[in-house]
């Protein structure tokens, strides 16, 4: 009976330090990917104040047919020395290992975890948005996009000064965006695509056909009530000078 209980005791025992370790284990990941996110939006920020701020030329190369000419680019990186910092690198994307131009003239990002810590890469470009011609008019900035991402806890994001937007693995990973920029006509931003590889493998993002298209609203249509009234008065017009 001792030895039954003394086997209970210490396979109980057992039990209860491997659950311990997997739960240390699984607070341990949690953290890390905390972490990448926390460092991720810092670099994110440190990105955009960056910026010059002076005035700039209207969007350019936004089909990538020029390479690189007109982006910037950044990297971020677990530090080697503590997994909970991080390096941020500022960098020429037609010359850094993560950035590419497809073979039909696509914008490629590409993190590199697994081979040297980088698990952020930044596109990014300044540029004035165009003025509205009428103030009835709108602007819309659309884009082409494939998203390679392995884990939930993998994201790409599009910036336009204020303005972002997330995606994820659960989200479409092809396809066309279209973002309503009206309220930033006139104005100096900056445009970011950003990937981040927060869990699991390596993961990519594809960018093409940047371009803002500028449309021209048609003038409101009167309302039925309107429409009487304007009748009306025409036809006192009428009246009065005939």
């Amino acid at each position: 009976m001792l030895k039954l209980n003394e086997f209970l005791f210490n396979y109980y025992s057992g039990m209860i330090y491997a659950y311990v370790v997997l739960i240390l284990i699984f607070i341990m990941e949690s953290n890390m990917i905390k972490h990448k996110k926390y460092f991720k939006m810092a670099a994110l920020s440190a990105v955009l104040f960056c910026s010059t701020g002076a005035n700039a030329a209207s969007l350019q190369n936004g089909d990538f047919s020029s390479g690189f000419n007109s982006w910037g680019g950044a990297t971020l990186e677990e530090d080697p020395d503590d997994a909970f910092n991080s390096i941020l690198t500022n960098v020429t994307p037609s010359t850094a290992p993560n950035f590419s131009i497809t073979s039909d003239d696509k914008a490629k990002l590409t993190t590199t975890y697994d081979t040297n810590g980088i698990f952020a890469v930044d596109l990014f470009q300044e540029f004035t948005v165009q003025s509205l011609s009428s103030p009835l008019n709108t602007l819309t900035l659309g884009f082409d996009y494939t998203a390679v991402l392995d884990d939930v806890d993998d994201e790409w994001l599009v910036q336009l000064g204020t303005m972002a937007y997330y995606y994820t693995d659960a989200d479409s990973l092809s396809g066309n965006i279209l973002f309503d920029i009206t309220s930033y006509a006139g104005q100096n931003v900056d445009l970011l695509f950003s990937l981040s590889n927060n869990a699991g493998g390596d993961d990519s993002l594809t960018i093409d056909n940047i371009e803002i298209t500028q449309s021209q609203s048609a003038s409101p249509v009167p309302e039925p009530a309107s429409i009487f009234l304007l009748g009306a008065g025409l036809f006192a017009m009428r009246r009065k000078f005939s």
